[in-house]
């Protein structure tokens, strides 16, 4: 009885959790369509873009990338190179999830690029520690160790990245 109770208890957790999760995913989309009624490109919608593209990653990988690659475009429409770099960052997770551990790579290096131009701390690191997932994920310890080094000296110097410096 105590196991039936217990699986049953599960089920319902599990249930709920989704279903929190598709309103947040629902509530995102909706506020995407009310921004795309307002004006055909800003930040704020590129960032809606990524916002969901990030909830996405672990769920749905495939339509994380569609809409990273949508924040994408629109970035480079007004030269948003935050947005840019997010989504692209978005992305190469999202291909790391798939295990196309390419494609995860050559964006991360896009946003590495990019994240070095702007001296955004927070997007070099990330994008080192998608770099050191995906070559550990290939068997390239030695690229993986690299990257994962790099990350985590950036992070060490600015207090800000401290759950970067935790999870590197």
């Amino acid at each position: 009885m105590g196991l039936r109770i217990s699986t049953i208890a599960l089920i319902f957790i599990a249930t709920v959790s989704n279903m929190f999760g598709f309103n947040e995913v629902d509530s995102l989309r909706k506020h995407i369509n009310q921004l795309k009624a307002k004006s055909t490109n800003s930040k704020q919608l590129i960032d809606a873009y990524n916002e969901l593209a990030q909830l996405l990653i672990t769920r749905d990988p495939k339509q994380s990338i569609h809409n990273a690659d949508t924040a994408i475009y629109l970035s480079l429409e007004i030269q948003y190179r935050k947005g840019e770099v997010a989504a692209y960052i978005i992305s190469a997770n999202s291909y790391d999830q798939l295990q196309n551990l390419d494609s995860s790579i050559a964006l991360a290096n896009r946003a590495l690029n990019l994240a070095k131009n702007t001296s955004n701390k927070q997007a070099i690191v990330a994008a080192n520690t998608i770099l050191g997932n995906s070559y550990f994920s290939k068997g390239d310890v030695e690229r993986s160790i690299s990257h994962y080094l790099n990350s985590l000296s950036i992070s060490e110097t600015d207090p800000s990245l401290d759950f970067n410096t935790a999870s590197t």
